[in-house]
């Protein structure tokens, strides 16, 4: 096993490519390598300014590498060679790393749009002097070959800083302003750590790993990442072919991942990495490779394992990947915790004040977009950066409490400890707000939200839920963000149906056939009121996703004073004359993986995220509230059996023709949640296994199991997710297909007029 240590520079690392099978597979545990700087691959203990050398010169044959020593002190030829030697140095338990402090570095600047006329070498030295000094330009530059910047190396000083706009006056004595671009910068320099392992094929021998894993865990407090072939499996699904997977082959490498507060990196492509090559009926696939990190190291790097094809190996190449999203213009998304703000409610009521000629609906979208602006200035003035400002916030909070221990009658220091609490419990509430919009209230609630562990978590599921490829429908590898949406467009494109094979719907057989009584008819054509309006508004949970508008149900809530008589005279004229504007009509789309390693587009499960005015105008659908009358019904029955001595057939029948009786009922037209249908579940597995609606006790037999038919060993009941389903499919099957239905005719007739399902 080695262990490297290295730092990390953002632009000149996207991807790196170790491998628990590469060449670089240390063959003994125990060994340890020290590092600085990696350069593309993380295997330099110095800065890899090679990495940052200009690719179209290449260092002469025979030339020597200098040293370290040799460059910081100017005494290397950086023209010629701009490579260094890494320091290896063997591993030992309770070894100290010494590293060493830079002062000068060179690093590639970029001009942006610079007039040619300064792309001299007296031009570019004297606008490289703003920042450091010139070492060289690069070939491009030189015989100006490309026009869209100048590029230039430049030595800087590691503590200085850098600017992103330099001025200049021309020969005109005028203010020229030029953008700079740094391909990295200092403050991208991140110490970590990264050990590649290579486990032995006995079991026993690999407790040695183990045993090392463990004490570089207890002794390491930077970002970790162990990489490399265990020749262990994790999981009982990490095996296809041959024996399957035992629970004492799972057994160490857990513990050993649970002790050392191991996660393992989201990963891409193919589950396994290890085939025996064998022929037909003999082949054997595991995933025996794979990458491990701390929470420090999700906490630092975006990071994400490609598993490639093995092709001519028995081991697969693995690919850490650098997924950080560049930063760009993100669309507006309202937070709930500028709601804190005493500012905010005098933001809105300004905006809504404001007098806008047009339709109702048209108001309303006109003032949501002023309010936009006014909103990001309030998030950058006040909340920006707010984990920061409740770190210093709550450092002033300690230094104020320490000088309070020496001086207890020193007013202005108590009143400065009320004046900082008050400010920093405000940032802490501010800051949960902002959390429980971006993670499941659920978890928030279940687990610690101000822990590291919550942050490692959030930044893991925003990984896994990146798409950084995509096969086309060629099976081609397409990576890209406009190439990856241009394949889905095209793929949810042609899902879309075309043509509309049922026939018009006869009025005269609607004329003949059942009516509704008098009260009903007058119910359907009710006119909407402003209180079912206001129902309808708060019945929407704050956590929801938002539309293309950005803005969330629990904003209208809190300022529903404000926005009350705008909204539903925006809603009420949408009944009245059966349209709306398309901007309240817009919808996003949301792609959530179907599958762990999502590969194609089909592997994706689009999403519709609508406008909140879009939502109330669009009419009530079923969520756990309007089921809880058939859960108390069903709680009710099993209740009413629990005095009577049933035997497990007794129960198994009641459960199949009277709970599931009413289940079907309701589930053969709508589409209940699942987490009802979890629920009614739980509800039927309590009572067979013990007559009552509350069992404790984990049974015996999964309820998968139960439900197989009795010819597969089940006890034939049904699955209620997949039942639901089914029935929902069923409906749609005889929209599309029975033409003979009245009530089909009749919903092609009012609701698919030119349009199919």
């Amino acid at each position: 096993m080695s262990w490297r240590r290295g730092r990390q520079r953002k632009k000149l690392t996207p991807n790196t490519t170790p491998s628990g099978v590469s060449s670089e597979k240390a063959q003994e545990t125990g060994k340890r390598k020290e590092g600085k700087v990696p350069g593309k691959e993380i295997s330099s203990s110095q800065p890899n300014l090679e990495a940052m050398k200009d690719p179209t010169q290449d260092t002469p044959e025979g030339s020597t590498p200098p040293t370290y020593a040799e460059i910081a002190a100017g005494n290397a030829n950086i023209e010629t060679s701009l490579q260094l030697i890494p320091t290896i140095e063997q591993w030992k338990p309770g070894l100290k790393i010494n590293t060493e402090d830079l002062t000068d570095i060179p690093i590639w600047v970029q001009f942006t749009n610079l007039d040619v006329k300064y792309w001299s070498l007296s031009g570019l030295s004297k606008l490289g002097s703003l920042i450091g000094k010139l070492i060289k330009r690069d070939k491009a530059t030189t015989k100006i070959s490309k026009f869209a910047y100048a590029r230039i190396l430049v030595e800087v000083k590691v503590h200085q800083n850098f600017p992103q706009e330099i001025a200049f006056l021309d020969e005109a004595g005028i203010a020229v302003s030029q953008r700079v671009e740094y391909e990295w910068k200092l403050d991208d320099l991140k110490d970590f750590c990264v050990t590649f392992v290579y486990g032995q094929n006995e079991a026993a021998k690999r407790c040695a790993l183990w045993n090392d894993i463990e004490n570089i865990a207890a002794s390491c407090d930077l970002p970790w990442c162990i990489i490399g072939d265990f020749n262990s499996v994790l999981d009982m699904n990490d095996r296809i072919g041959g024996s399957p997977v035992s629970w004492d082959e799972t057994r160490d490498f857990k513990q050993c991942i649970q002790k050392c507060g191991l996660e393992e990196i989201p990963s891409e492509d193919s589950r396994y990495t290890w085939s025996n090559r064998q022929g037909l009926g003999k082949r054997i696939y595991s995933k025996i490779d794979r990458t491990l990190a701390n929470v420090e190291w999700f906490l630092m790097f975006d990071t994400k394992l490609s598993i490639q094809e093995e092709g001519l190996s028995d081991h697969t190449p693995l690919i850490l990947k650098d997924c950080t999203v560049r930063r760009g213009n993100y669309s507006f998304k309202f937070c709930d915790m500028w709601m804190l703000d005493p500012q905010f409610s005098e933001i809105v009521e300004s905006i809504w004040n404001l007098k806008v000629v047009g339709r109702y609906s048209y108001q309303l979208i006109s003032k949501l977009k002023s309010l936009k602006p006014l909103l990001r200035g309030l998030n950058k003035n006040k909340f920006s950066q707010i984990h920061q400002q409740c770190n210093l916030l709550r450092e002033q909070l300690f230094q104020v409490q320490e000088e309070i221990k020496k001086n207890l009658r020193k007013e202005k220091l108590i009143i400065k400890e009320l004046e900082i609490t008050k400010d920093l419990n405000w940032k802490l509430k501010a800051a949960r707000l902002m959390k429980s919009q971006r993670v499941k209230p659920e978890w928030i609630h279940e687990g610690d939200a101000n822990s590291k562990l919550f942050f490692a978590w959030v930044k893991k599921r925003r990984l896994m839920n990146h798409i950084s490829f995509i096969k086309n429908s060629r099976g081609q590898m397409v990576e890209g963000k406009n190439e990856i949406a241009k394949v889905l467009i095209d793929h949810f494109q042609n899902l879309l149906g075309k043509t509309d094979s049922t026939e018009d719907i006869n009025e005269n057989i609607i004329a003949e056939g059942k009516v509704l009584f008098i009260e009903q008819q007058l119910q359907l054509i009710a006119p909407v009121t402003i209180e079912e309006i206001k129902k309808q508004m708060f019945d929407i949970p704050n956590s929801k996703s938002p539309g293309p508008d950005g803005f969330s149900s629990g904003f209208f809530k809190q300022q529903w004073k404000v926005v009350c008589d705008l909204v539903s005279k925006t809603v009420l004229e949408f009944f009245k004359n059966g349209h709306t504007l398309q901007q309240i009509n817009h919808t996003n789309l949301c792609l959530i993986p179907k599958v762990n390693s999502p590969e194609k587009s089909s592997d994706f499960r689009p999403i519709a995220c609508y406008n909140v005015i879009y939502k109330v105008s669009g009419g009530p659908r079923i969520g756990e509230k309007e089921c809880d009358l058939l859960v108390e019904k069903l709680t009710t029955k099993i209740s009413s059996w629990v005095t009577k001595h049933l035997s497990y057939a007794g129960r198994v029948r009641l459960i199949n023709s009277v709970l599931y009786g009413v289940v079907f009922f309701c589930s053969r037209i709508f589409l209940l949640p699942n987490k009802v249908m979890k629920k009614i579940m739980a509800l039927c597995r309590n009572f067979l296994w013990s007559s009552t609606p509350d069992y404790k006790k984990c049974p015996l037999i999964s309820w998968d199991d139960v439900c197989l038919p009795k010819q597969e060993g089940g006890l034939g009941l049904k699955n209620l997710l997949l039942w639901n389903q089914a029935c929902t499919m069923k409906l749609m099957w005889d929209v599309a297909k029975k033409k003979d239905s009245l009530w089909v005719k009749w919903v092609h007739g009012r609701y698919l007029k030119h349009c199919t399902i």
